[in-house]
């Protein structure tokens, strides 16, 4: 079915302050002009959007849905979404969009009285130890009984770490807390935890006020046990700013690519008419994330593109225009069991855990009723040794790129079946220019983007797998930053 610019039909609905909105085609950059009237909404109305017929959603939109929920939001707009497929809904969750919906049960919100002052013996202190994660749901499950109209401190001095998971337990007790009228306060959050609570919306639930005690252990975490990786070689020396030579590196989606990537480098100096010298790099940042020891020029996986960008001050410059990094999830062939329910307390392998297709993997676990959180993974440095743990029964399923599995030969992938697979389209590899080599900004960016014109280019690119390359708007890097924040730097 080909791909249709959204549109969005208004539902007439009996009630009145109610609308319901069914939108039609694909959520991306184009569906600004047909969300723009829903601005002028009156504020205090209940909005319904219907998402059965959304073909596709992807960050530039999820930015603009964003955008338009804190206007929303800021009117007193309630907002439920109705009929949104299992990628849509995990998209929501993991930008934390679905912080800003009501559930289907929940009526349009109500003006609340202003609560008493809680008494000296309504206020209750608890210290959280451990980390918060998806198996802290039963050791927070008594918290839920803490009197309506009284006030909570909770103490993170003790907390190890805080994940996705743990935030969306956080997220169902506070708004059970709120609709007790139970008064919030957190004490001693890091500067992570912290950051985490104000990008998911946690902190609106909070109030300054100090308060007093009980202890509660949060005993969750997932059980890991890394795989030694060699250490990377010591970096090259590397030329002073200005120098002629390109110092560059490509992190592989694939390993199939290798000689592609030796083909492009040689159409890269002769289009720069300057000497280019190639690196292949299975970890780009690992232990040698340090300015000095960095690259001109990368193209690399989405999470370390996010680090070159936020804390060395890189440029993106194109991301491919027919790929997107998504996970497949494998089992052995000979292995009886066929759903991802069956491999609870199993053991998982995958390449590395800062990187997107294991937080794809982990997502696509907990929406299959299996909680992430519960299985062992084991972290091989490298997609091919995570294969072989898969094969050599040291793992009981395997988290990889999806494409690295369509590019594996026929014997492999015969002794592999495939349980789950992501369509996310949401993160990507990104082209990345160190800013000492800023000069050289216009000169690669057009170099890349018209690849595709260039019959010399056209066979580069085929070689690599690439349809051509495409210029990345704000909208893309804010989103997958946002997701790094979130999960990659936190985890």
């Amino acid at each position: 079915m080909p791909l249709a610019t959204l549109s969005i039909q208004p539902e007439p609905l009996p009630e009145p302050g109610r609308y319901r909105f069914r939108l039609q085609g694909v959520v991306d950059v184009d569906a600004v002009p047909a969300l723009a009237p829903l601005y002028e909404l009156p504020a205090e109305v209940e909005v319904e959007l219907d998402f059965a017929q959304v073909q596709r959603v992807n960050s530039m939109g999820l930015a603009q849905l964003l955008k338009l929920f804190e206007h929303w939001q800021g009117k007193g707009i309630a907002i439920r979404v109705a009929n949104a497929n299992r990628m849509t809904a995990m998209l929501f969750k993991m930008t934390g969009l679905d912080r800003f919906l009501s559930s289907a049960s929940e009526a349009r919100p109500a003006k609340a009285a202003p609560a008493r002052e809680p008494r000296a013996e309504d206020k209750r202190r608890f210290a959280l130890q451990g980390v918060l994660d998806i198996d802290a749901v039963t050791v927070l499950e008594p918290m839920y009984q803490v009197p309506a109209e009284s006030e909570v401190e909770l103490d993170f001095a003790q907390v190890q770490r805080v994940n996705s998971m743990g935030l969306a337990q956080l997220l169902k007790l506070f708004e059970h807390w709120r609709q007790q009228r139970v008064r919030i306060r957190v004490s001693n959050v890091n500067r992570m935890t912290a950051m985490l609570f104000k990008m998911t919306g946690l902190d609106r639930f909070l109030v300054a006020e100090s308060a007093p005690q009980a202890v509660l252990a949060v005993n969750g975490g997932v059980a890991t046990r890394t795989t030694p990786v060699a250490p990377a070689p010591p970096p090259r020396p590397q030329p002073p700013a200005g120098s002629a030579a390109l110092y560059w590196q490509v992190h592989m989606p694939s390993s199939q690519q290798l000689n592609g990537w030796y083909f492009f480098n040689t159409y890269l100096q002769r289009q720069l008419a300057r000497t280019a010298r190639l690196e292949i790099a299975d970890s780009l940042l690992s232990g040698r994330d340090k300015p000095q020891h960095l690259p001109d020029f990368v193209y690399t996986k989405p999470f370390d593109a996010v680090r070159l960008i936020t804390r060395h001050g890189f440029q993106a410059l194109a991301r491919s225009s027919n790929q997107s990094d998504e996970v497949t999830i494998l089992a052995r062939a000979e292995d009886a069991r066929t759903t991802l329910s069956e491999f609870a307390g199993g053991r998982v392998a995958a390449t590395a855990p800062d990187n997107f297709v294991y937080l794809l993997g982990r997502y696509l676990l907990d929406e299959a009723g299996l909680p992430s959180g519960s299985l062992g993974y084991q972290f091989a440095g490298h997609e091919i040794k995570a294969v072989q743990m898969l094969l050599k029964g040291e793992a009981d399923l395997l988290f990889m790129h999806s494409e690295s599995f369509q590019r594996l030969s026929g014997m492999t992938r015969r002794l592999l079946r495939e349980l789950d697979h992501s369509e996310a389209q949401f993160a990507f590899h990104l082209w990345c220019l160190a800013p000492q080599r800023a000069d050289l900004a216009d000169p690669l960016r057009e170099l890349l983007l018209t690849m595709q014109d260039q019959e010399q280019g056209r066979k580069v690119l085929a070689e690599l797998g690439y349809t051509g390359w495409m210029e990345p708007v704000p909208e893309d890097i804010a989103m997958l930053e946002r997701i790094y924040t979130l999960y990659g730097e936190a985890g």
